[in-house]
């Protein structure tokens, strides 16, 4: 179990619970977070009778904060069980969450529903429909990162764009192995946030562990792509006609270009094309370039302030369907578009 240093709580921002009222159907204490957390929506689990009332000056809900440049630690507790639900846009973060008291059920946005105690932690993506429910007494301590990061150092380590959203699997044993790394690595954060002096006070040192911390994710837990990267550390090099193929594709993204065009780029026939990308990349080239024109997308949107429209962008890149394209860009990202400028 992680053990949080004395006084760490003074360098967060703490919202304490009195009130039922808040922890009920509207969620009221969800307007006291910023705006970048706001899109969790607390609730009791079960109604408290007068008898299961807080004392004066108890609270029935802790919530502590601190944003730390792509990292977010948190930490929570609860006195008595509480709903936990991420609502749209959602929070475009993957989360480890380490028990520190009791237990924590995750139900992710598929279905999947699982629980967390002692050193079996939770991983999860602040998707649209993630909820939670805490037992009485239960306390975690969650460290959040920026989706965006974890998928790009994840590109870079495969060498090509992800055709598929990085989907980690939600339980991780965090008493031995890559897990029991993790585990430590988030101890040492919460030591850290707790000196003045410590590496969140550091910008080169905080870019540093926050590499160090995406990377142990992606080497230390379970996920969908963590045969291919396997595969991509212990196996051979990746034949050069799928990067001239993944060059000219890049270069040509928003061109209407053909299976043809690529494979003549690649200087290989359309069956070697499709056989290679099979093989090193676990897609189709048509797929790959789907993948990278909604990634061309994204990246104008964000950098193309409000004068901007999603579907005047995505049509620059063969979208000309509003529909299909916001499904796809919502199965890709997390968001719908244009939903991370807004917040």
């Amino acid at each position: 179990m992680i053990q949080l240093p004395a006084g760490l709580l003074q360098t967060f921002l703490v919202i304490d619970v009195h009130d039922p009222h808040e922890l009920g159907a509207d969620s009221g204490v969800s307007r006291r977070f910023p705006s970048n957390n706001n899109t969790h929506r607390y609730r009791l689990h079960r109604g408290l009778t007068a008898r299961g009332a807080p004392e004066r000056g108890s609270w029935l809900t802790r919530l502590a904060m601190r944003p730390v440049g792509d990292l977010l630690a948190a930490y929570v507790a609860d006195r008595h069980a509480t709903d936990v639900e991420i609502v749209a846009p959602g929070f475009d973060r993957f989360c480890v969450s380490a028990i520190l008291g009791q237990s924590l059920t995750l139900r992710t946005a598929a279905g999947e529903e699982v629980q967390a105690a002692g050193r079996r932690g939770l991983v999860l993506r602040g998707e649209p429909g993630t909820s939670f429910v805490s037992s009485d007494g239960n306390a975690r301590f969650n460290l959040w990162v920026s989706a965006q990061r974890v998928e790009t150092m994840l590109a870079a380590l495969l060498g090509h764009v992800l055709v598929r959203p990085l989907v980690f699997a939600p339980c991780a044993d965090l008493s031995a192995g890559p897990g029991a790394s993790v585990l430590r690595l988030m101890t040492l954060f919460a030591h850290e946030l707790a000196q003045s002096d410590g590496l969140a006070a550091n910008p080169l040192a905080l870019n540093s562990f926050t590499d160090l911390w995406v990377q142990t994710l992606l080497h230390g837990l379970p996920h969908n792509h963590q045969d291919a990267l396997a595969a991509r550390h212990h196996g051979g090099p990746v034949p050069r006609h799928i990067k001239r193929a993944e060059d000219f594709m890049q270069s040509h993204a928003a061109q209407p270009i053909a299976l043809a065009d690529i494979a003549a780029a690649a200087g290989c026939s359309l069956r070697t094309l499709h056989l290679a990308f099979r093989r090193f990349r676990d897609t189709t080239p048509l797929a790959a370039l789907h993948a990278m024109r909604l990634d061309a997308v994204r990246a104008l949107l964000e950098s193309g302030g409000d004068q901007l429209r999603p579907a005047e962008v995505a049509r620059l890149y063969g979208f000309s369907h509003p529909g299909r394209f916001k499904a796809a860009y919502l199965r890709r990202f997390g968001v719908a578009p244009g939903a991370r400028r807004a917040r």
